[in-house]
């Protein structure tokens, strides 16, 4: 079976995470190309460590934020929770979107104040939400997400079939708007908007995940990888 390509378009840190995550075999399927659209760079910003509680949405969140000392947090996704576990936070809940994060904390005695600590380009208003609802929350910037192009290696990777997991509705955007061919891509979208900001005009296929889950999206992309064919 000839070799087909994996694109993975997160920022560095994150797709070396995703690709470690393969098993050998769907590992061994492809030829892993990593060139992000997007690149992280921390804004410094401080934060008030006196609240109840922080809410992480990405595992940057947590990177940016430090060592947790014990400190309770809520957080989205498996891979978030696990982050803010070995960085010594104690994690209250995890819920699997933002959506069912804000849907948990409304049933919740917690009151805040509580500080969403994440990303400038951030989707659900988890903070605007909770406090509209009588939680106090606060969002402050840690990180900035930058986009940038894809490098030579992976326009030249994209002349083969290609399997491309997009995690983010920016991403999608950026990789649709990309100066190369992308008929040979199959693009596996995290979510409904992940797909619908690709646009009408991507010319590659895209499939969308039945929940927004790593886990989901790890098991859809190991069963293109050990695909005699891409579909």
């Amino acid at each position: 079976m000839a070799k087909r390509t994996l694109l993975l378009t997160r920022p560095e840190k994150s797709a070396e995470r995703f690709a470690a995550r393969l098993s050998d075999g769907a590992r061994a399927a492809v030829d892993v190309v990593i060139s992000p659209l997007m690149r992280i760079e921390p804004t410094g910003a401080a934060w008030n460590r006196e609240v109840d509680a922080v809410i992480f949405s990405s595992v940057n969140g947590v990177a940016y934020a430090g060592s947790g000392g014990g400190r309770p947090a809520y957080c989205i996704g498996s891979q978030t929770a696990k982050a803010a576990k070995q960085a010594n936070w104690h994690v209250l809940e995890t819920a699997g979107t933002a959506r069912a994060l804000i849907d948990l904390l409304a049933l919740d005695p917690c009151k805040g104040p509580l500080i969403h600590l994440s990303g400038r380009h951030r989707r659900g208003d988890i903070a605007e939400n909770l406090t509209r609802l009588g939680i106090e929350t606060q969002a402050v910037t840690l990180y900035d997400q930058h986009l940038q192009n894809l490098s030579a290696a992976a326009i030249q990777a994209l002349k083969s079939p290609t399997i491309a997991p997009l995690f983010s509705p920016r991403t999608a955007k950026q990789l649709a708007r990309q100066d190369a061919d992308l008929r040979q891509i199959h693009a596996i979208a995290l979510s409904p908007p992940v797909a619908e900001a690709l646009s009408n005009s991507f010319p590659g296929k895209c499939n969308t995940l039945p929940a927004p889950t790593g886990d989901l999206m790890l098991k859809a992309v190991e069963k293109l990888c050990l695909r005699t064919t891409i579909p």
